[in-house]
């Protein structure tokens, strides 16, 4: 998947945020989840416009959720696919036609079990974890070189170099663990 921003100057998410100072007060948007989801305002009603695809919506409801209208929206944005990744988009998509089914999950009856798998659940984190931020999960991946240590977020604000090997990458793939 290659990222060319439409609208790079707001490939930053301060810049973007920024653009929110004057977001109508009434709205139940989250100035902060209206970035997340990739949006900058243009200052007129409630219209934004994603930075990457250069996708808008305006009319916001207060059920809406950011990122689920962006993928409802512009399912084939490079950005949602990069951050929420395909298997979200299709859910949203296909949200109204889901049943609901009961999930049964089995609960573990040894403590023991329970520390050992909170053990390695905190070791797998650690490694999925992106190197940039410390916060997200690395999801991402530089080709042609293979390196995978960032999330997607940190990814657009990096330049077009690997900082692993110093490569210049030519895409960036999104990963799925």
């Amino acid at each position: 998947m290659s990222l060319n921003p439409k609208y790079p100057l707001y490939s930053s998410e301060s810049t973007r945020l920024r653009s929110f100072d004057n977001w109508p007060r009434g709205l139940t948007q989250r100035k902060c989840d209206m970035v997340d989801a990739g949006f900058y305002y243009i200052g007129f009603s409630d219209k934004v416009v994603c930075f990457c695809c250069g996708g808008g919506l305006k009319d916001w409801l207060p059920e809406n959720q950011p990122w689920e209208e962006h993928a409802r929206w512009y399912q084939f944005c490079p950005y949602v696919l990069l951050v929420k990744g395909y298997l979200y988009v299709q859910r949203i998509i296909s949200k109204e036609c889901e049943i609901n089914e009961l999930d049964e999950q089995s609960v573990p009856n040894d403590l023991e079990d329970d520390e050992k798998r909170k053990c390695e659940t905190l070791s797998e984190t650690l490694q999925l974890t992106c190197k940039i931020c410390l916060i997200e999960k690395l999801n991402t991946c530089f080709t042609p070189c293979g390196h995978a240590i960032a999330c997607a977020k940190c990814v657009l604000s990096m330049n077009s170099k690997c900082p692993i090997c110093r490569a210049v990458y030519r895409k960036v793939i999104r990963l799925y663990f």
